[in-house]
């Protein structure tokens, strides 16, 4: 509000300045909206200001009667989990008569008055406690979703988390990609953090995930245990996440079972992680990567940059890290498994194919958290494998069981994994093209023949060539495909043989009077 004596002094410049209201505010050293304000009527001193209303107290009349009012407080107070719209609801139809004008509009209204009931009953309210951290104390770790990131690997959806870790004292943190929740993503994320870091933390903190967690006990079968009762809160490390502390130098310790509030900081630092991301996202103009590298090499970058504003608290918390051990402890579980009958392998509760020639063997698996290693006792190692995520999931490879598949091809249409045995859209088609011309047991190896070409030339060329055999509407046969993939005809060469018993003749005895002429002999030879 101006002061009288600077509001009379404007008006008698609006007046020497022929109410020209630009070149007033100038000279006054007021906006032109203020001039406008002022430029007659009463002096602000004058005018009637409204008082403002005391904490608590409400700006207008309330909208319902008081003893409607009282009822709906009555009917809160009996069972609070009802909601405002339930009991504006049930207003509207007790009382429709207009003159009370109650309407939907009301609702925000309700819901106002249900928070000051709710406060009022309330001793305290939530209260957030800033810590005091002690650098190099405590390295805490965490996972993240990524969906709201929408990051696609060639123009393809990228599921994916972040296992996060941060030193709280100085909010200096690392990220890796990781595929789910487990001990072996927690075990790659502490380590890079840590060599990252350039040394060990005294305590590893975690949330009670089942990583580094499990339950204590069984309950009782149909029963289960109340949330936060004791039974329900009671967990234990495991005893691999506990060996991996041990053998890395750090002690474990995990947050109260439901309290995601006791891990804030790394609670708040994948909020502001993975909203610096999104903004470096939106700059760069896609979501879309060509591969995981380039993906990861652009969220290590924005990483990068946001340890930049820590790097000073940092460099203090650094002196106070511990050292690293010599080499990083192997971030993969060995396991053996033996090779079925079926020239399958069981891994967890998945399914793997392997080839025919090692059914029986017993091989020893490296898994990792995105692939699997695959050794062959005494014989070295053979093409590794994707980890399958989840459960019930197969990974069949039709080449290492098409050529005993050739061997029995009446087996291959009842084969329980019959749809595993189409590795390309061109594929199906051309098996029922087949199925449609030849019977059952022919398309079958027709078709079978096929899939070895597949497994010989490459499944995309073979594939592609399929295509344009469909297109031309030829038949479909080894022969047919051999000549458009542009490979030399299979020639079918058969050789009579034909032994020439006549030397044997001078055992038998007269045996001379039974041999042909020699003029015989020669037309038989040049035959």
């Amino acid at each position: 509000m101006r002061p009288d004596d600077e509001v009379q002094a404007m008006r008698t410049l609006l007046q020497w300045n022929s109410e020209n209201i630009t070149m007033t505010a100038k000279m006054s050293g007021m906006g032109r909206n203020t001039v406008r304000k002022y430029r007659q009527g009463e002096l602000p001193s004058e005018k009637q200001t409204q008082r403002k209303p005391r904490e608590g107290e409400p700006t207008r009349p309330s909208p319902f009667k008081p003893p409607h009012e009282a009822e709906l407080k009555r009917r809160w107070e009996a069972d609070p989990q009802l909601q405002a719209n339930t009991l504006l609801d049930e207003l509207l139809a007790k009382y429709p008569d207009p003159s009370y004008k109650y309407h939907a509009g009301l609702l925000r209204t309700l819901q106002r008055r249900l928070d000051s009931w709710r406060l009022a009953r309330q001793d305290f309210r939530a209260t957030s406690f800033p810590q005091e951290w002690r650098p190099g104390r405590v390295m805490q770790l965490d996972w993240t979703r990524t969906g709201e990131l929408a990051v696609t690997i060639g123009s393809q959806p990228f599921e994916h988390l972040f296992c996060h870790v941060t030193l709280p004292y100085s909010n200096w943190s690392c990220a890796t990609l990781c595929y789910s929740e487990s001990l072996l993503s927690l075990k790659h994320g502490l380590q890079e953090a840590c060599w990252q870091a350039g040394g060990l933390a005294e305590v590893s903190q975690t949330d009670n995930s089942s990583a580094a967690t499990h339950r204590i006990g069984k309950k009782a079968p149909g029963k289960a245990s109340p949330p936060g009762s004791a039974e329900a809160a009671k967990r234990a490390f495991n005893d691999a996440y506990l060996k991996f502390t041990s053998e890395l130098g750090v002690l474990p310790e995990t947050t109260p079972v439901r309290c995601p509030n006791a891990n804030a900081d790394i609670e708040s630092g994948n909020g502001h992680f993975k909203k610096r991301l999104d903004q470096a996202l939106r700059l760069r103009g896609s979501r879309d990567f060509t591969d995981v590298a380039a993906y990861q090499a652009f969220f290590e970058a924005v990483l990068a940059a946001r340890n930049l504003l820590h790097r000073e608290r940092f460099a203090e918390e650094k002196a106070h890290l511990r050292p690293l051990p010599k080499n990083r402890l192997p971030v993969y579980d060995v396991q053996q498994v033996k090779v079925s009958r079926e020239s399958l392998i069981h891994l967890g509760k998945n399914l793997y194919s392997m080839p025919s020639r090692l059914i029986g063997e017993t091989l020893t698996l490296w898994i990792y958290e995105d692939r699997i290693r695959v050794f062959r006792p005494g014989k070295g190692e053979i093409a590794p494998l994707p980890h399958l995520r989840g459960e019930g999931r197969k990974l069949i490879d039709f080449r290492h069981l098409i050529a005993p598949l050739r061997r029995k091809p009446a087996a291959f249409r009842g084969y329980i994994h019959f749809l595993e045995f189409f590795p390309g859209s061109q594929f199906r088609r051309a098996f029922d093209r087949l199925n449609s011309r030849h019977a059952e047991r022919q398309a079958d190896r027709i078709y079978l023949d096929i899939l070895q070409l597949a497994a010989d030339h490459g499944t995309l060329r073979v594939d592609a060539a399929l295509q344009d055999i469909l297109l031309d509407g030829r038949e479909i046969s080894r022969e047919t495909l051999r000549e458009v993939l542009g490979l030399k005809p299979c020639l079918g060469l058969e050789i009579e043989m034909k032994p020439d018993l006549s030397k044997y003749d001078v055992h038998i005895p007269g045996a001379e009077r039974l041999a042909p002429p020699p003029s015989a002999k020669c037309q038989e030879a040049g035959s």
